[in-house]
């Protein structure tokens, strides 16, 4: 019965979305980015803030979302502490746009919270809910990034299968390596055909991160027929871990780092290689509509 009145107060927005799906795509804007990873300890969150503010940087309005309610590290690498976080989303308690707030640079931020809710178990109603306070902000931003939850809950799936590019992060690890793969073939049976992007985290030198990408790239490709991108390499720097101790993003705090240097040319290699169409760019549509058709099959 709760089930079934969810859905029927969800139907409306699904038609409209409907409707959307058959061509009205003209007036999005935001390319959404999700920013992943196999395991936990290769610094996803701070490859997404310090990308995030890049991208800022380079004259883009920016969101970036802290989805890893497992560890919500963002407010943690910024010293920050959001009255309101993405717990209280999930809660039906706050809307997205009421827990924006702004971090450095003009970068707007969007809180997690690991003591909130079960991140592992958020409902589909929950999540849709999530996901539609989102195509909301599409308008308002050039680019929304979330930063997942590293593995694949059921709600960290539906987030990357939302999103129009995916990002993994490894590092040259054999760990690293296996788990990102997991999360390739687990999203490929899901359908999710978009480029594979992959950031190689605290490599040596370049060498190094060229053979981590070179060796992960031949596994997906023998055994699931697919060819990654590689977006690109992160050298291991003192800078990164003397900004995390200090709380400030290290593209700010040390702008002429290795690290820093990198994450410029991997946002520049964002812009550029946008390469996707218009009508591709549907992602959540068909997410949210699809999360309105499972409620309705299962009220059924």
């Amino acid at each position: 019965m709760r089930i079934n009145q969810q859905a029927q107060g969800l139907q409306q927005m699904a038609s409209t979305l409907k409707q959307r799906l058959k061509g009205d795509l003209h007036n999005r804007r935001a390319h959404i980015i999700a920013i992943s990873s196999g395991k936990g300890g290769v610094g996803k969150s701070n490859v997404s803030l310090n990308t995030a503010i890049a991208l800022q940087q380079k004259g883009f309005k920016v969101l970036l979302i802290d989805a890893d309610l497992g560890l919500a590290n963002v407010d943690i690498l910024l010293g920050s502490n959001p009255k309101h976080n993405l717990g209280h989303v999930f809660q039906g308690i706050k809307s997205l746009d009421e827990i924006i707030y702004p971090g450095p640079d003009g970068l707007d931020l969007i809180a997690a919270s690991s003591a909130e809710i079960d991140y592992i178990n958020v409902d589909r109603v929950a999540l849709a809910r999530f996901l539609k306070d989102v195509l909301h902000l599409e308008k308002i931003y050039d680019y929304i990034i979330f930063d997942t939850g590293a593995g694949l809950s059921p709600t960290v799936t539906s987030l990357l299968m939302s999103a129009h590019e995916v990002i993994l992060v490894i590092t040259p690890e054999p760990t690293a390596i296996t788990d990102a793969y997991a999360v390739i073939k687990i999203l490929s049976r899901e359908g999710f055909s978009s480029s594979w992007k992959v950031v190689v985290n605290q490599a040596q030198d370049a060498s190094e991160g060229e053979d981590a990408f070179q060796r992960f790239n031949s596994v997906t490709e023998g055994f699931l027929g697919i060819s990654l991108n590689l977006l690109g390499i992160i050298p291991r720097d003192f800078a990164v871990s003397r900004a995390v101790m200090e709380q400030r993003p290290f593209v700010l705090s040390y702008p002429l780092a290795p690290a820093s240097v990198s994450v410029w040319r991997i946002a520049e290699r964002i812009v550029n290689n946008q390469t996707y169409s218009r009508e591709k760019k549907k992602g959540l549509d068909h997410l949210f509509y699809r999360f309105w058709q499972g409620m309705k099959g299962e009220s059924q």
